[in-house]
């Protein structure tokens, strides 16, 4: 190993850390001089009481009341770095310091963040192909961009070999961050007290001055430098490479991961837990509370805690996926976790688990925290950068002969990005070089939504007998004549039932047939201006089943549920039979000249309307209504429809046999209305 000797008193130093300690905390005059000569600012000054002041009386004093530092502007961003870090908010008090105004020294310049990534994925189906590749994007970069590979916001930069080392057990952040195993990254808590709740466990952040001072025990001796990583907390690392690093922590530096942590991580071990508890189901995460809310525990156990456990998690887990945060989200974050928490031991009394010491489970802590310093999650979630395997590794491996895979894939590559260079050029040579106009403001974060019909009908002409027999409107011509004999009524007037029903009876149904459209969607506008095509964000269905030749042929029936909303009335749940459009010859012999129906209604059947969530697993329920042994119906324009609604079935101590995804809104009676689909 290359050593350092200091010019002043020729000790040899293992390290540039070591020669700066040294420097810092020499008695030696010589080197003490060889010290103050060369001061300048540097990253984490020593701690206080550990380092002589620098004496007043030598020259670089005289001038300078900044002392030891050379300026102004090196004082100012020495207390940026050492008082408030690098959270969002302190980075953006280092670019307002005087002196670091970039505008007024380079007008229009900008601070460019450069983010890589890498991760190892398998190219091939069979023989283990690996690839580790090596991505590269900008900050800058707004994130609906940056989560979109086809809008190629990611660079390939390299392709590292793939080595099989076994004997690597250690995740990623551990072995970056010297961390033992069963210690947290983030904090000092001890292994024996990882699975406490975030009120009660009592931690301090990792101390990264004790660390680097461990690190420069290296020139003590080999002994002296294990002890000293060992009471540090970390293990016995020579020089890891963030060691000389300006304004870096690496402990802060660690972020959560929604995927890995998250979802193959907790989500899994949920999974595992809710198996041994109720026994093994196929369904995913949406529909665990469904899967529990019934089912009889060992010894006649209650189930609350249980309901409350898995709710806290999976409230937790939406949380943190949220695209913003406010300071109400984030409590209402934590508030989830201390559900979990505080009902976890269910678990422990079912003899599934000892204890919940687990490293992960507590870095969950630390979510709000690190939303606080590194904004949003969605800004560093791994889910972006893993679909780059398939357009930057998978499809070049199979492009080519798999003979020298690394340059095929890599000239390959080459020759896709710049079609889609001169792609970008030619679209904007057709629009007529234009440029986006600057935004003044950052775009709205609200979301707008637009409900679409197709231009024309799915099927023209469909008999009312037909929507009967077909389609499920088995009350059609009596709730148009009650829609009819409603909307016709003078303006502030109110009618009893009975006399809605009498006026109903007397409208006479000028037609036989009328146009059905079998779905209506809603699309996601191009709110922030980036040229993006509208994309569908929920769609609902409304058409009968068919046969073919053969069973691969049939089409099951399709009759969705959504979510009604009008002026002055509760939001409800209703089921869609039937969207359609009277025939414009037949509106002037239904309505008065001075009303203009919608252009397209929805025939529904109504669910009950919601009452107080259950305490414990905090899911609306509702019941199909039946008046007289038939389905209460109504027609209503399409635009009280907000959203598509997912029902679960409320299935009791065993599920029917007999209910499909096809008839099982018709076969039961009663639904959990699924919050956690949306």
């Amino acid at each position: 190993m290359p050593q350092i000797t200091c010019p002043a008193c020729d000790k040899q130093l293992v390290s540039i850390t070591g020669y700066s300690q040294h420097l810092a905390k020499t008695t030696n005059p010589s080197c003490r001089a060889l010290y103050l000569s060369s001061w300048q600012f540097a990253p984490g000054p020593p701690n206080e009481g550990e380092v002589d002041a620098p004496d007043p009386d030598h020259a670089m004093f005289e001038d300078n009341i900044y002392a030891p530092f050379a300026s102004k502007l090196d004082w100012d961003i020495a207390c940026w770095a050492k008082l408030r870090g690098s959270s969002s908010t302190a980075f953006t008090e280092l670019v307002s310091i005087e002196g670091k105004h970039l505008d007024h020294e380079r007008p229009g310049a900008t601070i460019i963040p450069v983010i890589i990534s890498s991760d190892k994925t398998q190219v091939t189906m069979f023989h283990n192909k690996t690839a580790y590749s090596v991505y590269m994007t900008i900050g800058n970069i707004p994130k609906d961009i940056h989560r979109k590979p086809s809008r190629h916001a990611h660079v390939l930069l390299a392709y590292l070999p793939t080595t099989c080392l076994d004997h690597v057990t250690n995740k990623a952040q551990v072995l970056a961050t010297g961390i033992k195993t069963t210690q947290c990254l983030k904090c000092d808590i001890p292994s024996d007290e990882l699975g406490l709740a975030p009120g009660i466990a009592n931690w301090q952040p990792q101390d990264l001055g004790a660390v680097l001072d461990a690190l420069c025990a290296l020139d003590e001796g080999g002994l002296a430098f294990v002890w000293a990583c060992t009471n540090s907390g970390i293990k016995a690392i020579v020089h890891p490479f963030w060691e000389g690093l300006p304004f870096v922590n690496i402990f802060e530096s660690v972020t959560p991961d929604v995927l890995h942590q998250l979802y193959q991580e907790r989500i899994k071990h949920l999974l595992a837990w809710l198996s041994d508890a109720c026994g093994k189901h196929n369904q995913i995460f949406h529909f665990l509370l469904s899967i529990i809310v019934e089912i009889s525990l060992p010894n006649n156990m209650s189930s609350a805690r249980l309901l409350r456990a898995v709710r806290g998690l999976l409230d937790f887990l939406y949380f943190t996926q949220y695209p913003s945060h406010t300071s109400e989200t984030l409590v209402l974050l934590n508030e989830a976790l201390d559900v979990f928490h505080d009902n976890k031991d269910i678990f422990i009394d079912l003899s599934i688990r000892n204890s919940f010491n687990l490293p992960k489970l507590h870095f969950t802590a630390h979510y709000a925290h690190m939303i606080r310093m590194f904004s949003t999650m969605d800004n560093y979630n791994t889910e972006y950068t893993e679909h780059l395997h398939i357009d930057l590794a998978k499809d070049a491996y199979h492009s080519m002969n798999h003979k020298n895979e690394f340059a095929q894939m890599t000239t390959w590559l080459e020759w896709r990005e710049k079609f889609f260079h001169h792609e970008k050029y030619i679209q904007w040579r057709l629009i007529g070089n234009t440029a986006h106009p600057p935004q003044p403001r950052p775009p709205e974060m609200t979301c707008h939504c637009t409900q679409t019909m197709t231009k024309h009908p799915t099927v023209k002409a469909v008999t009312i007998d037909k929507l009967v027999n077909e389609y499920g409107a088995m009350h059609f011509n009596e709730s148009l004549a009650r829609y009819v004999a409603k909307v016709t009524l003078p303006a502030n007037t109110t009618i009893t039932a009975r006399q809605l029903e009498d006026q109903a009876a007397d409208i006479y149904i000028p037609f036989r047939t009328l146009s059905v459209f079998h779905k209506v969607k809603w699309l996601l506008a191009d709110v922030h201006g980036h040229g993006d095509s509208p994309v569908t964000v929920d769609s609902v269905h409304a058409r009968p089943g068919w046969s073919g030749t053969f069973a691969s042929d049939s089409v099951a029936p399709r009759f969705d549920t959504v979510v009604h909303s009008a002026p002055k009335v509760r939001y409800r749940i209703a089921q869609v039979r039937v969207i359609f459009s009277i025939p414009p010859k037949a509106v002037p012999k239904l309505f008065p000249s001075t009303f203009q129906p919608p252009k397209h209604l929805a025939y529904v059947e109504w669910f009950s309307p919601f009452h107080i969530p259950n305490r414990d697993h905090g899911l609306h329920k509702v019941l199909r209504i039946i008046k007289n042994g038939e389905r209460i119906a109504s027609i209503i324009p399409i635009s009280n429809i907000r959203c598509s609604a997912h029902l679960i079935p409320h299935f009791g101590p065993v599920a029917p046999r007999e209910w499909t995804s096809a008839n099982v809104l018709d076969e039961c009676s009663s639904f959990y209305v699924n919050t956690y689909i949306d």
